[in-house]
């Protein structure tokens, strides 16, 4: 069995006579030497059929290790289970250690509570913005295109007579006409074409109210209203709005009445705006609402969030909340994985030093 070749050489040195016999030590020994110019590790592998195996020599189920030159032996015994031929079968693997160098980052074992309040202080949210309730239902009025039809002609006439009244000439034949109840059918006729899923009409019916304030007060509530129940048709309107503020503004509305509806959504809304002042201030509001409420949806609305100072932020965030909770349970879990985003978030940017300089940053 012996071949300079080979990095280990094997030789059986005592192996019983042919007849093998139950009830006594059938005694085999392996003469095991290392042939290599430096340590190896070896696993050996033995195995048979109709034996029973009994060793005395080192476990064999993990690695060996034998240094250049050196020989071993493995000793064990056969006991035979049945009459007839048994299979002896020797496996011999070669290991080959692979060691490597790994760049690591010592983060704190323990930080004070004192100064864990400095770090959460210095990621406070800024003020929420204010959420106005809207009751969508009361900006939806069942109505046939039939009936839009004649309400569309009795506004036109009513228009028509009120324009009329004014004159001395026709002021005696005329019905008085006064423009509120010209502003009440339009409010009217609007919040029946929401109902037929034709914001953009209701809209423009808006813009028709005799007072500015009016006209700008129904236009965002039936906005809003179409919004809680056709977000991503309402979205594509806004979308087609010229005016830039106006459809800021709208969307902004959209989004925080949409924080408790779907959080996410309200997020994906945020993202439109062009503002980052008020965009992030939206998304403060955003996750301080579901903070208070669900602090642990957190955790999965922040993977909507790219920025890692918000990301970061956000989790000490509810942290801070579970510790006035006194609801520790999930701390550990939060603050694992705000560290494995910042790391995540180094290892991504490493060749960026601006970047990676805000990601060791946050880890001090």
């Amino acid at each position: 069995m012996s071949n300079l070749k080979q990095i280990i050489s094997l030789n059986i040195t005592k192996f019983p006579q042919n007849l093998l016999i139950p009830g006594i030590e059938n005694k085999i020994s392996i003469q095991v030497i290392n042939k290599s110019n430096k340590s190896e590790n070896f696993k050996f592998n033995i195995d048979g059929e109709n034996l029973i195996f009994k060793f005395k020599s080192e476990k064999l189920q993990d690695k060996i290790e034998f240094s250049q030159g050196e020989t071993k032996n493995i000793e064990f015994s056969l006991e035979p289970t049945i009459d007839g031929f048994g299979k002896l079968k020797i496996d011999v693997y070669w290991l080959n250690i692979i060691k490597t160098l790994v760049k690591v980052q010592k983060v704190r074992d323990s930080v004070k509570t004192k100064k864990f309040g400095k770090i959460i202080d210095k990621y406070n949210l800024s003020t929420a913005e204010s959420i106005e309730k809207l009751n969508p239902d009361n900006y939806f009025i069942e109505m046939t295109k039939e009936e839009i039809n004649q309400a569309e002609q009795a506004l036109k006439l009513m228009k028509k007579q009120h324009k009329s009244s004014g004159s001395a000439a026709n002021a005696e034949n005329s019905p008085v006409i006064v423009i509120e109840d010209i502003d009440y059918k339009i409010k009217i006729l609007a919040k029946g074409y929401l109902s037929n899923k034709d914001p953009l009409r209701a809209l423009k019916l808006a813009l028709t109210l005799s007072e500015k304030e009016d006209q700008m007060f129904l236009y965002y509530n039936l906005a809003r209203a179409y919004g809680m129940k056709y977000l991503q048709e309402l979205i594509e309107v806004i979308k087609n709005i010229k005016n830039s503020s106006v459809q800021q503004k709208l969307l902004k509305q959209v989004a925080l009445d949409h924080v408790f509806i779907n959080p996410k959504h309200a997020i994906k809304i945020s993202f439109l705006i062009k503002d980052k002042v008020t965009k992030d201030s939206l998304f403060d509001t955003i996750f301080g609402k579901v903070i208070e409420s669900n602090p642990i949806q957190v955790l999965d609305l922040i993977k909507e969030i790219k920025d890692l100072n918000l990301k970061f932020k956000y989790l000490l965030n509810v942290v801070k909340n579970l510790l006035d909770r006194n609801e520790k349970a999930e701390i550990y879990n939060i603050l694992s994985l705000a560290l494995k985003e910042v790391i995540d978030f180094i290892e991504l940017h490493h060749d960026n030093k601006k970047d990676k300089t805000i990601g060791f940053d946050l880890l001090k």
